[in-house]
């Protein structure tokens, strides 16, 4: 073979190992590119939320010594306060009727074996709660008290009227324990033309059109045993169908209508180490594929598992919540947070009607605060 001969294979092999040097390092390019990419889709955009404080002063309504307040909740008109707490003596539990205003004045006491209540928009004052494993319906009036589930020896539980108060959904489960499985029922406000409808929700919430409900689910677990999937679900009380209309961003705490299209919902971004933690709010329309609108990042709800006591109210469009702060309230029309910087711990709260101001509990007081907010806007 002529050195010219070798000296072209020489070439060719060298132009081979580049082309090969080439085509592998376009190959790793695409591959550090794809991770990158794949990366990047699960990072969760956190937008920085303003804080301001808040300087009002709580005011005490009524003090219930050796009683610890477990729920309470203001009556649709605002004179009125619902209660239940136990005894730090003999664990008892009671509720109580509250009528507010200068003076509170106590108008029912009754032990009761359970805790949940809420009150029954429409004609007169009307408050539904659960005792001895029914649902009850009293009338602030005359205090007459009328069974609505004593059909049933199942476990009745957690009633929830809907906004017109012509409705009220509840729990059943079989026996005298929630550790069977528990379905969801509704019924008309007289408790006639019960129903079952389907798998009970998780912190269910009534569409204004007084039709479906709002509710969130788990699918899956990580292995840290946390949830690592939620989804966003409508129940159709008509029909009895559940449809999952979305993926929710996270851990999901809270869900509620905003209208008759659009709800509002806290979920939770956690990193796999916990190192962050933090709550997001979100509002997305309830069509399947629907866009979802991030709307501000709650820092303080940087503990994974402790309950943060969100409300809203409907009015103004805030959520009230207990972070680690203390109490926040995030203004979704204004995406603010205003922080209360007198309250730094509460057992349960509520708003009054109109939005502007709340009642809370700390352990055996219970408290009215009124709120500066649009003054400092």
């Amino acid at each position: 073979m002529s050195f010219a001969r070798r000296e072209e294979r020489v070439i060719e092999r060298k132009y081979t190992i580049s082309i090969i040097a080439i085509v592998l390092g376009a190959v790793v390019m695409l591959f550090i590119g794809y991770m990158a990419l794949k990366m990047l889709s699960t990072v969760v955009v956190t937008p920085l939320t303003q804080t301001k404080e808040l300087n009002d002063r709580p005011q005490e309504i009524i003090s219930l010594p050796n009683e610890s307040v477990l729920r309470l909740q203001v009556s649709p008109s605002g004179d009125f306060l619902a209660c239940v707490s136990r005894s730090g003596v003999d664990y008892r539990t009671s509720l109580r009727v509250i009528k507010l205003g200068e003076g509170p004045e106590i108008l029912v006491v009754r032990e009761i074996k359970g805790e949940n209540l809420a009150w029954l928009k429409g004609e007169g004052e009307y408050l539904l709660f659960e005792d001895m494993g029914d649902i009850y319906k009293m009338s602030i009036n005359d205090h007459a008290v009328v069974n609505l589930t004593p059909d049933s020896a199942e476990l009745d539980s957690d009633p929830l009227p809907s906004p017109d108060g012509k409705y009220i959904v509840w729990n059943r489960t079989p026996g005298q324990t929630k550790s069977e499985k528990t379905t969801l029922w509704w019924m008309r406000s007289d408790g006639s033309e019960k129903r079952e409808i389907g798998a009970s929700c998780i912190n269910p919430d009534w569409n204004p059109d007084c039709r479906y409900l709002a509710s969130y689910v788990q699918a899956g677990f990580s292995k840290t045993n946390r949830p690592n999937r939620y989804y966003l679900e409508i129940v159709d009380l008509a029909t009895g169908r559940y449809d999952l209309f979305a993926e929710s961003q996270g851990e999901t705490r809270f869900v509620a209508w905003l209208d008759s299209n659009r709800v509002v919902y806290v979920a939770m971004y956690i990193t796999a180490d916990l190192s962050e933690v933090k709550g997001l709010v979100y509002a997305t329309a309830t069509e399947n594929g629907a866009e979802t609108e991030t709307l501000g990042t709650l820092n303080s709800l940087e503990d994974p598992d402790r309950p943060y006591l969100i409300r809203i109210s409907r009015e103004e469009e805030r959520l009230a919540y207990l972070g680690s702060n203390g109490l926040e309230i995030f203004d979704i029309e204004e995406r603010m947070i205003y922080r209360v910087t007198r309250v730094k711990d509460l057992s349960t709260l509520d708003w009054f009607p109109g939005g502007n101001r709340l009642i809370f509990a700390d352990d055996e007081k219970v408290f009215s605060l009124g709120l500066s907010i649009a003054e400092t806007q």
